[in-house]
């Protein structure tokens, strides 16, 4: 992507990139925890988050991101899904929460019941462009989280957040689909 010479397309392949390596390395952290490992879906989110400061050059000095994911099982058929939506959810706030190095904090927070869960990721930052619908209106990153949300039997929210950005919250079902 770096020989690209639009921008746009540029970011396009930027953001592809970032899609194939996020189920990489769900694969691999799957691969692990088959072999024993008992790391959790927090230990793979730390890792993205490391993963996509380094590709946006995005430094914890000007963004902090806070991680508050509560331990629990989540179902295999979930894992994918829920990696992607936090790929895209923070990839976004990289990419356009805090423009012109501007600082910020980004806050994840993932609770789990018997019955559900819901993914939450909000930011301090400038908050949605005006003129803001739907996610099925807008570009391709919410286009994706509009149809992991719907796999997953949940629902996807998008709004301000209470410090002034932008919230996205992602309610999913815990059912299993087996019959």
């Amino acid at each position: 992507s770096n020989t690209v010479q639009d921008s746009a397309a540029r970011g396009a392949l930027r953001s592809s990139q970032n899609r194939v390596r996020a189920i990489a390395e769900l694969h691999q952290h799957l691969y692990q925890l088959a072999l024993g490992s008992n790391s959790g879906f927090a230990d793979f989110a730390s890792g993205l988050v490391q993963r996509l400061r380094d590709c946006f050059d995005v430094p914890e000095s000007q963004v902090s991101v806070k991680l508050k994911l509560q331990d629990g099982c989540i179902q295999q058929e979930w894992l994918m899904p829920l990696a992607l939506v936090l790929n895209e959810t923070l990839s976004n706030c990289f990419e356009h929460a805090f423009p012109g190095r501007r600082s910020g904090t980004v806050e994840v927070t993932l609770a789990l019941s018997g019955e559900g869960g819901q993914l939450v990721v909000s930011d301090d930052g400038i908050g949605l462009a005006g003129g803001f619908a739907t996610p099925s209106s807008q570009g391709l990153g919410l286009k994706i989280l509009s149809v992991f949300a719907e796999q997953m039997r949940g629902r996807l929210e998008i709004g301000a957040s209470p410090q002034g950005g932008t919230k996205i919250l992602l309610r999913f079902s815990m059912a299993s689909t087996d019959i």
